[in-house]
């Protein structure tokens, strides 16, 4: 058995420090938010030539912000050179600066997060001009599209926060501003102090683990209002018009209603398959099933392949209690539809 999916967070580090991120408020990116700590390019290009043997698998490289890892366009040229699949997950502060390696590579996927029109997104990211900046780096790269003779699928993703949701229904707007013909749009996790404290217990009772990745989730109320982000929304689909809709969370009224009122409800009944299909790795070489709650680690790459990892006992020993019954946060994590 090996992954169908390879997440690397690359790094830690980010320029940004966005109000509905819960990633950067957990304790382990706090403290590495202003160092390089990620591995050597050679330990990763170990792993890449190890996914390279394995077909069909994709690569996500996602951060913190990905072109801050210093070697970053050396691991995509490797990462091309062997033919793997790859979507990376940016900000869209450095798109300018990376705009001809990013064509001249031909990078399978870009999804640039944008939380709205240009104040809102601003606001929420906490740097003046940084709309303008993505701006920016989207023309740079099609003149660089351009060039090359290439043309790279790019999405825009706006998380629905409490801090942005009124710029929802502009969203359609945004992206023909932005001239990007795709839009995925998700809700950000709130947990209450009880749901995280479950968590914790079920963790050290069934896998001896601590975890204080909810944390940075912790919310006790979302804090959108509910009957003007349904205004919004059905504006929002509307103006969709030639722009496309991508199902990741393709949620209904009903199970937005669920999503940000009631924290102990399931939006959607729902089995995360991550691992059975996706291993994350973490800046460290840690190893574990999940994107944006990386508690239980299962075996490190510096020390191990991963298919050695993949296939440990450590490994199964989660997969086998996920199979029956689901952890706490799983309801209000948005990592589990990856694997659809």
């Amino acid at each position: 058995m090996f992954p169908k999916i390879v997440s690397i967070t690359i790094t830690d580090v980010c320029n940004l420090r966005c109000k509905m991120c819960g990633q950067w408020q957990s304790k382990r990116r706090k403290k590495n938010l202003q160092k390089v700590n990620s591995l050597p390019l050679s330990t990763w290009k170990k792993v890449i030539d190890e996914i390279s043997h394995h077909k069909g698998t994709i690569i996500l490289i996602r951060g913190g912000e990905p072109f801050l890892y210093p070697s970053i366009i050396e691991l995509l040229t490797f990462i091309k050179n062997r033919k793997i699949f790859v979507s990376i997950d940016t900000n869209g502060m450095l798109l300018e600066k990376y705009a001809d390696d990013i064509a001249r590579l031909a990078v399978d996927n870009l999804v640039i997060s944008v939380d709205g029109p240009e104040s809102i997104h601003d606001h929420v990211r906490g740097v003046v001009s940084s709309f303008r900046s993505i701006q920016d780096g989207l023309e740079a790269l099609r003149q660089a599209e351009k060039r090359e003779g290439v043309l790279i699928n790019k999405i825009l993703c706006f998380v629905i926060s409490r801090y942005s949701y009124r710029g929802l229904g502009e969203m359609p707007n945004v992206a023909r501003q932005l001239k990007v013909g795709r839009i995925v749009i998700v809700p950000y996790y709130h947990f209450s102090r009880n749901t995280g404290a479950e968590y914790e217990k079920i963790m050290r009772k069934e896998f001896q683990t601590s975890v204080s990745s909810w944390k940075g989730f912790h919310h006790e109320a979302s804090g959108v209002d509910i009957k003007e982000f349904i205004k919004l929304f059905r504006s929002f689909k509307e103006n969709l018009e030639d722009i496309i809709h991508e199902p990741f969370m393709d949620f209904s009224e009903r199970e937005y209603k669920i999503w940000f009122s009631n924290s102990h409800k399931e939006a959607r009944q729902r089995t995360c398959r991550n691992p059975q299909v996706l291993s994350d790795i973490l800046p460290n070489g840690d190893v574990n099933f999940c994107v944006d709650f990386p508690d239980y680690i299962i075996g490190n790459i510096r020390n191990s392949t991963l298919e050695q990892i993949w296939n440990s006992q450590k490994a199964d020993k989660f997969r086998s209690y996920l199979q029956k019954k689901s952890l706490p946060i799983c309801f209000r994590c948005g990592a589990q539809y990856i694997s659809g």
